[in-house]
């Protein structure tokens, strides 16, 4: 009776370890869901955080136009009224207030190409993060059959013994 106690008790903790790691297994796949989850919504910020900095850009680059358009007329009627219309001076006037608004455009630009790149750089960290948290879940692993009938047959011989002293005694 003993050692058909000791089995089944040993079979049940047995079945019980099994739905313990069963369940652990499925809250390890639901980590890693909520892992990929954050990091899509992450994705999605970064997204709309560089059409915002596209707006953005496209918004100052009409304006940079439009005050340059406005500067380099001011420029030129102002040189033509004062210097008769021309020379090398007067060039030189129209052609650097022309490169102001020119390097205001490539600044702008520039700045919407570093900002595109920072959100690119940030988008592969997110990825690499996440990649780092699922990884280092720890995977389930059931115990084999042969360890579980190991752990039944030594139940079973150590309740036998304990069953054989009992009655020796």
């Amino acid at each position: 009776m003993g050692a058909t106690f000791a089995v089944g008790s040993t079979l049940a903790g047995v079945y019980a370890q099994n739905k313990s790691l069963e369940a652990q297994a499925r809250a390890n796949v639901q980590t890693s869901k909520n892992i990929i989850t954050s990091m899509n919504y992450s994705f999605q910020n970064l997204e709309q955080e560089r059409a915002d900095a596209f707006d953005a850009t496209v918004a100052d680059l009409q304006k940079i136009r439009l005050q340059g358009g406005r500067m380099t007329s001011q420029v030129s009627a102002a040189v033509n009224e004062g210097l008769a219309g021309g020379g090398r001076t007067a060039d030189m006037l129209k052609r650097s207030a022309m490169a102001d608004a020119n390097r205001a455009v490539w600044s702008s630009k520039d700045n919407y190409a570093r900002k595109s790149n920072e959100i690119d750089l940030n988008k592969e960290s997110t990825l690499r993060g996440a990649k780092m948290q699922i990884s280092g879940i720890q995977q389930v692993e059931k115990p084999s059959l042969w360890s579980t009938l190991f752990k039944v047959g030594a139940s079973y011989y150590g309740a036998k013994q304990t069953e054989d002293a009992i009655q020796g005694i």
